[in-house]
């Protein structure tokens, strides 16, 4: 646990200096409040704390670079290395605004909130060192990091194994953090510190306790608080926290400048950026990339060519290396959509293998375990999906509808009435979230939090309305407590029921049993029995029959695969 508490605060040190450095590349004071806001008459008032978005700009920068990285070469020493450089330069330079974040987050004020982040993180510590028990890190998560932390990447890799394919960015940020190169083991604790991070953004910026009166915005942190207390797989890198982690965390952001009538634009293009960071770590996230219209409309509107292309680029940045990685480890820009063809590498693996995968997908997250009935009616899947849900959850997306219909109507009135545009921008988002979501794989850890997300936005938005007639005030913490306690019990308890696990030393990866075949001067690895290779047999694939078909393309790992037969 004592390497899992170093990895998680080099982590928090790292991410807050890199997003302090970017913000200040691109005009964004790094103090808090980050936010800005014109006044009237003239000068800027603050708006909003920095300290939250100084670290998502700072997981968005280390991702990214990881990423990069990893076209290049393994992911290891050398780009951990560059990454403590950059934190001491950054450090040097901003001296005056880390120090004053500093003594910000030691005030008086603060102390509450230490505490609080204090007690959530003994949990959340116990829950990071226990095994990677996620199903999938066997399957492919640890052989994706494997590759990373070894190779970078290798073309055609989608032809070892398809899964691999899958290509999260999220995956190079783990490898960056793994300390494999230090440890001679890979540590799995990033979603650890996503995990603290998130949940102690919900509940430590909460705006009821300060104003004492609802909030909309404070309705999604508790959105935030519940999708993370449904997952409590913390120990394994999977994809999931993060990304859906960004969105809630984009949703509260973007709500709370609606709320404080917040024009300045970049405000907004800042989060859009980090909604092509969490497409990058899972597409399902897909439409986030609506919001992007609202500033983009508003800065060409007011002819601000240098803000556009600013946050062009930046977008660009952020994106291109995702899609690079897609090329070279399946031949696609995108998979699994073989109709987006326009490469012809020899590592490309065929279209009917990514339709089988995109299939597949679609098929278990409807709850059918056979990828042939895919293409199986509303009528068949949908009742036995809507009964493995809880009651709560089954209310809920029900609750979408009439949610829908208010949010439209009201963001018809406000457009026709030339007022509040930004409430449907939410709206539309949301709705296209979920749709996106059920349509492909309405798996529940996919996208649980669309399923409460609107309608918890719509029964603010009418309780902020309500209060501000019967003047309500008071209740509101005492809601925002109850709510926040209750939701908070399945992470508390299930810390408290777990084994703590050896203090000095974080769980390893499991060992699973494998059968070695050589190809050429290689050995390669498929398992025993089901489909799940782990971390520690390297190269492995699921399926003895993909070595079958596969050869080497030149002398090293790194030269990649093709398929038997091609060019």
């Amino acid at each position: 646990m004592f390497e899992i508490i170093l990895n998680i605060l080099c982590l928090g040190i790292s991410t807050y200096l890199m997003g302090s450095g970017f913000l200040h590349i691109i005009k964004f004071p790094v103090s808090e409040p980050v936010f800005t806001k014109k006044r009237r008459g003239g000068g800027e008032e603050n708006s909003g704390a920095g300290l939250d978005l100084a670290i998502v700009s700072g997981l968005c920068i280390l991702t990214v670079y990881a990423e990069f990285f990893s076209l290049f070469t393994n992911v290891g020493g050398l780009a951990f290395s560059f990454v403590i450089l950059a934190c001491f330069v950054i450090l040097f330079f901003l001296k005056k605004e880390v120090l004053f974040s500093i003594k910000k987050f030691f005030s008086k004020d603060m102390a509450i909130r230490i505490v609080i982040i204090i007690l959530i993180a003994i949990p959340v510590l116990i829950l990071a060192n226990q095994p990677a028990s996620h199903y999938d890190t066997d399957l492919y998560h640890a052989q994706s990091i494997r590759w990373i932390e070894e190779y970078g990447i290798a073309p055609g890799l989608g032809n070892l194994h398809n899964r691999l394919a899958y290509n999260s960015a999220f995956f190079s940020l783990q490898a960056l953090f793994s300390w494999r190169f230090i440890l001679g083991r890979s540590l799995h604790c990033v979603n650890g510190f996503v995990f603290l991070f998130f949940i102690s953004y919900a509940i430590c910026t909460a705006k009821a306790f300060k104003y004492k009166k609802f909030f909309v915005s404070d309705f999604l942190r508790i959105v935030m608080i519940a999708y993370f207390n449904y997952s409590l797989v913390i120990s394994s890198p999977e994809t999931d926290h993060f990304a859906l982690g960004l969105v809630i965390y984009i949703f509260i952001k973007w709500t709370e400048l609606w709320e404080e009538k917040n024009e300045e634009i970049e405000n907004y293009a800042v989060l859009c950026l980090f909604s092509l960071l969490a497409v990058s770590v899972k597409l399902s996230a897909g439409m986030m990339v609506l919001l992007t219209i609202y500033p983009a409309y508003k800065m060409i509107i007011t002819r601000n060519w240098k803000q556009v292309f600013k946050y062009t680029v930046a977008g660009i940045i952020i994106i291109i290396p995702f899609l690079i990685r897609n090329i070279i480890i399946s031949g696609y820009l995108l998979y699994p959509y073989p109709e987006i063809d326009i490469f012809n590498f020899n590592w490309k693996m065929t279209p009917e293998s990514l339709l089988r995968d995109r299939h597949e997908i679609s098929a278990w997250g409807r709850g059918l375990n056979d990828v042939n009935r895919y293409e199986a009616g509303f009528n068949e899947w949908f009742p036995g999906w809507y009964n493995n849900m809880s009651k709560t959850l089954q209310k809920m997306l029900f609750l979408n509808i009439p949610a829908a219909m208010v949010g439209i109507i009201t963001g018809a009135w406000n457009i026709a009435r030339k007022k509040d545009i930004n409430f449907i921008v939410i709206v539309c988002t949301m709705i296209a979230s979920i749709c996106l979501w059920f349509k492909g794989a309405p798996l529940l850890r996919y996208g649980m939090c669309y399923i409460i997300m609107l309608p918890l936005f719509i029964v603010g938005y009418i309780v902020v309305i309500l209060q501000e007639k019967w003047k309500f005030y008071t209740s509101s913490i005492i809601v925002l407590v109850a709510a926040g306690s209750y939701l908070m019990q399945p992470v508390i308890s299930a810390g408290v029921n777990s084994e703590c696990g050896s203090f000095s030393y974080s769980q390893d990866y499991n060992v699973r049993e494998c059968i070695k075949q050589d190809i050429g001067n290689f050995e390669f690895y498929y398992p025993v029995s089901g489909d799940q290779t782990g971390y520690h047999n390297f190269p492995a694939t699921p399926y003895k029959t993909c070595l079958e078909k596969i050869e080497m393309r030149g002398k090293s790992l790194r030269d990649g695969f093709k398929l038997k037969g091609g060019n």
